[in-house]
């Protein structure tokens, strides 16, 4: 039986290369020995033996089918309870949507507020993802370079200045992954301000908390 041809790819894949991080993942799977393995932000135990009972009970108890697009309801109403507690965030249920952990949240959030042709900024360095996120919701990256003499630290005035008519959205990641700089609060909300004052849409995202939104969608006038 002869081979069949490769079935081409869209272009937006073939553009998109492989990060370093699953580059060197793949060599680590290669090697044998007692390896440190750094290349995948993953913790160091399993997952805690309380939640795998909890998760077996709910599939016995029959919590095995399809659910509200946005996440059952009775998560969402604790995720809005958790962002008043934690963060002071006076959020509704209906406002909330649970996703299959944040590289799907942010993926949404770009494919809903980035149109094609747009451009994202982007303060580096950054995790390797949120560039090909961009890329594959047909956005340009904007990257913003920041100074590792100032400990990686938000230069508010760079990246206010790469913000432009055609931004559509900012990405901060605070605490940032890889350099674990925290974000002062006050650069955060100068960003923010300026995002929506070009109709742009500013994205915190955490290593550690729920993605949220520090300002309305852009108008609809664009």
């Amino acid at each position: 039986m002869t081979a069949r041809p490769a079935v081409p790819l869209a272009r937006r894949v073939d553009d998109i290369d492989e990060t370093m991080i699953r580059t060197m993942y793949d060599l680590a799977e290669q090697q044998s020995g007692d390896l440190v393995r750094l290349e995948i932000g993953e913790p160091d135990f399993d997952t805690p033996e309380h939640i795998v009972e909890a998760a077996a009970a709910a599939a016995r108890d029959g919590a095995t089918h399809y659910t509200h697009n946005a996440g059952l309801p009775a998560l969402r109403a604790a995720i809005a309870e958790k962002m008043e507690r934690d963060h002071d965030l006076s959020i509704e249920p209906s406002q909330v949507i649970a996703a299959a952990g944040a590289t799907e949240a942010l993926y949404l959030t770009l494919l809903t507020t980035a149109e094609r042709g747009d451009e994202v900024v982007l303060p580096t360095p950054a995790w390797p993802q949120y560039r090909l996120q961009i890329q594959l919701a047909g956005a340009t990256p904007v990257e913003v370079a920041l100074s590792a003499a100032d400990d990686f630290d938000l230069d508010v005035d760079r990246v206010v200045d790469a913000i432009g008519d055609d931004t559509a959205c900012v990405v901060l990641n605070s605490p940032s992954n890889p350099t674990s700089q925290v974000y002062d609060p006050e650069a955060v909300e100068a960003v923010v301000e300026a995002a929506a004052e070009h109709d742009a849409v500013s994205r915190p995202t955490s290593t550690r908390t729920t993605s949220s939104s520090s300002t309305p969608a852009r108008s609809s006038t664009r």
